[in-house]
């Protein structure tokens, strides 16, 4: 079945032109099982044009390069001796892409037949839009968040110093958008755009390691005068967490906080970020307070992360 899926395709992927439609890249890090299924995926989807899949391998020890290598011989696979973050590896993959446009796409989702075709065709058609985005889908078919807000008072408050399902279940999308709908932030686990545009900003923020980077690619779209279209007719699996889920807790909590820290920094005016940011660390010094009485363990993991953080002099 592989075989003759490859096969089938490989005329369409890696064409002998040097600029083609669409580079699709998918940073990898110990995900062999998901990237085969989100390749296998792209493969059936029915996209028809020129194109070109782009693999960075986030330094894997599960021999995920080897397999894509093996099954995927049109793929082009640039390997990684460690992990650089995914934001430096898709850097790495715009730097090397060919496309007029780019998809960036993790390799825990599973595009549905069409989803790729209706992306392109929405966004090629309307020059004011700068990137565009599906209605991602649970495991189960559910609905997933797709799209979510600017950071704010509201949303800073809610997420970090209540709770993050508080934040979520503000963030959810609604049910019954039957069209193209203009949103602040499209997720970033299949994210289209144009590769001139993204090269115009010189890619995304290296200073983010992971998360936070399609807030910081789309506030500079905004800032640019770019539409950013959440777009429900085109659907994708999204299994969460494949990848993050193999790093301690301690690893992701970090640089999440840290990821909207330097956004918050980056981007918004001097005394806005202040007041964010001190919400930020004051929900941290609150709930290690609060566990010193009654969990240590959690105690301890607050405890951690103020270290860590401050010695970012992020500040």
């Amino acid at each position: 079945m592989k075989e003759k899926t490859a096969s089938q395709f490989v005329e369409r992927v890696n064409p002998a032109s040097s600029e083609i439609t669409l580079s699709i890249v998918i940073v990898s890090w110990n995900s062999s099982e998901c990237l085969y299924g989100c390749i296998k995926a792209i493969l059936e989807s029915g996209f028809e044009e020129s194109w070109e899949i782009i693999v960075i391998d986030n330094g894997s020890s599960d021999g995920s390069a080897s397999i894509v290598k093996r099954d995927f011989p049109f793929v082009t696979v640039l390997q990684n001796k460690e992990n650089v973050g995914f934001v430096r590896g898709n850097n790495q993959g715009l730097k090397i892409s060919r496309g007029t446009f780019i998809l960036f796409l993790n390799p825990d989702t599973k595009v549905t037949s069409g989803a790729i075709s209706g992306l392109l065709n929405y966004l090629r058609g309307k020059t004011n839009i700068g990137a565009i985005g599906p209605l991602l889908l649970n495991a189960d078919g559910s609905y997933q968040n797709s799209f979510f807000q600017f950071p704010n008072f509201l949303s800073i408050l809610l997420e970090f110093a209540l709770s993050s399902r508080m934040a979520a279940w503000k963030e959810r999308n609604p049910v019954g958008i039957s069209g193209p709908q203009n949103v602040h932030v499209i997720r970033g686990a299949c994210f289209l755009t144009r590769r001139d545009l993204l090269r115009s900003i010189d890619g995304m923020n290296e200073h983010l390691f992971m998360y936070a980077e399609e807030t910081d690619l789309c506030y500079k779209f905004f800032k640019l005068g770019f539409d950013r279209v959440f777009f429900p007719a085109a659907q994708v699996y999204h299994f969460e967490r494949r990848s993050v889920d193999q790093q301690p807790h301690i690893f992701t909590a970090f640089h999440y906080f840290r990821s909207n820290i330097i956004f918050l920094k980056d981007n918004y005016p001097k005394f806005k970020s202040y007041i964010l940011i001190a919400i930020i660390y004051s929900s941290l010094y609150f709930k290690r307070c609060l566990y010193t009485f009654f969990n240590r363990e959690k105690k301890v993991f607050f405890s951690n992360l103020i270290h860590l953080l401050e010695s970012q002099e992020l500040t």
